[in-house]
């Protein structure tokens, strides 16, 4: 008479065990490097974000200003960079190169009205104007650093910033009653 077999021997309960666990390896760094990329995405997204915001809020300001002046560093200890746009009514808009940010101030004469940062993982290569005999542009070229940060390394790209002095006139009153 055969008997039957009630339960597994050891050795199969061994193969289904690694098995098992290698899938879950594999699950776990498939899950690993998806949150990586993702991580890695969504900073490369924040960071489109943040220039995306800086040259649209850089055009309007230079758009909208009677004249533009570039104070050069003063040092080479101080390496800064600024740009003053000025605008009508005593309104001047100062932007700073810092090395991982630039900043934006807004002074309405000598008091500080608005303060902002915009975070650059590039290095900004500094102010430049062009005067081609219409109107004044401002320039801004900003370099991605290839080396990359820490263990993952940032696809080098570019950006160039180009903004026409007072393109947008200011509207004066009209004297008729």
């Amino acid at each position: 008479m055969r008997s039957r077999r009630r339960g597994y021997t050891l050795a199969e309960c061994l193969v289904v065990i690694t098995l098992i666990g290698t899938v879950m390896g594999t699950v776990a760094l498939t899950l690993h490097a998806l949150s990586r990329a993702d991580r890695r995405l969504r900073d490369e997204l924040a960071h489109d974000r943040s220039v995306d915001r800086f040259v649209a809020q850089l055009r309007s300001d230079t758009h909208q200003a009677v004249s533009a002046t570039i104070d050069e560093p003063s040092s080479e200890t101080d390496p800064k960079t600024e740009l003053k746009l000025t605008l009508s009514g005593e309104q001047t808009i100062g932007y700073t190169i810092h090395p991982h940010n630039i900043e934006r101030v807004v002074r309405r004469a000598e008091a500080i009205q608005h303060r902002e940062t915009y975070p650059l993982i590039a290095s900004a290569t500094g102010w430049q104007f062009h005067n081609d005999g219409t109107s004044p542009v401002v320039s801004l070229v900003l370099e991605l650093d290839a080396s990359g940060r820490g263990n993952e390394k940032v696809v080098p790209r570019g950006y160039r910033v180009d903004a026409t002095v007072c393109l947008v006139s200011p509207t004066l009153p009209s004297s008729e009653e």
